[in-house]
């Protein structure tokens, strides 16, 4: 049974995440300017300028180290997302769900100066808050935010 276990996390990891572990079983990468990351591809966690490991769900992980793994191009396209990770072809029902997961991605990785842009009708990029204008700069979007009626 352990063998079984050990075989399947093995099948999950990717050649590029096993040059050299770092902290604690965390990999270095990916490469995002301005920021030093970890990343565990076996627990789905992301490490961010040392500070606390942030937890994703399969999908999530998956999207996010797709667009990490892309940032210095332009972006990814919605049509590879749906095909990387949901292995199905883009249509109305997938783009939402699409929007949704990333809603949440950001929202674990906006206290870090982190975004995922949407490039409109075309895909998402990550890029820092510091290359972003305002009000996004500020991370405004990523954060709930909560109306106060009179």
């Amino acid at each position: 049974m352990q063998q079984r276990h050990k075989s399947q996390r093995e099948h999950h990891l990717s050649p590029k995440s096993s040059p050299q572990t770092h902290t604690a079983g965390l990999t270095a990468g990916p490469d995002i300017p301005g920021h030093m990351c970890e990343h565990s591809d076996v627990d789905r966690v992301l490490r961010i300028d040392d500070g606390p490991r942030i937890q994703f769900t399969k999908l999530e992980y998956q999207l996010l180290m797709l667009i990490l793994e892309h940032v210095q191009d332009d972006y990814v396209s919605y049509t590879d997302m749906a095909r990387i990770v949901y292995q199905r072809e883009l249509n109305d029902n997938l783009l939402l769900l699409l929007r949704k997961r990333v809603s949440a991605i950001r929202r674990k990785i906006a206290d870090y100066g982190i975004d995922i842009v949407n490039v409109p009708y075309r895909g998402y990029k990550a890029s820092t808050f510091s290359r972003l204008s305002l009000p996004y700069r500020r991370g405004y979007r990523a954060k709930q935010t909560r109306i106060r009626s009179t």
